[in-house]
């Protein structure tokens, strides 16, 4: 198919794309109180770290806690709820994103294990009040 040359003066014909409505997943709610019990806590890794199939590794907490989102994420650029949070020093926070430090060479099935079991014990260390309010 041939196009007919464009001829002085004549501005090119576009086609733009429609846009498409977002697609949208319900807010996060932020849960503030169960997320300050989180932070009051101590670092999930300061008696070491136990992977599933590699036994013990130690670990040298850096740095204050954070809380840490362990949970499933729900897509790209989105926290899971705060009631799948744990309790991580700043240096095994930055060693579990980046698949370094002690987490190095593990899998993900063996982090996912590990990020499950941190969160089932900060619930169980929650308070009854709080507990509740996260189911």
């Amino acid at each position: 198919m041939r196009y007919t040359p464009l001829t002085a003066g004549e501005p090119m014909r576009r086609r733009y794309m429609k846009r498409k409505p977002a697609k949208r997943i319900a807010e996060r709610v932020v849960f503030r109180p169960y997320l300050a019990h989180v932070a009051s806590m101590s670092c999930a890794g300061e008696f070491g770290i136990e992977s599933p199939g590699r036994g013990w590794r130690e670990h040298f907490c850096m740095g204050p806690v954070q809380v840490a989102h362990l949970g499933v994420k729900p897509g790209m650029k989105l926290k899971c709820p705060d009631n799948e949070t744990g309790a991580l020093c700043l240096g095994l926070h930055i060693d579990l994103d980046q698949h370094c430090g002690v987490f190095k060479g593990w899998t993900r099935e063996e982090r996912r294990v590990w990020c499950d079991a941190v969160i089932a014990r900060t619930r169980a260390a929650a308070p009854a009040e709080l507990a509740e309010l996260t189911t």
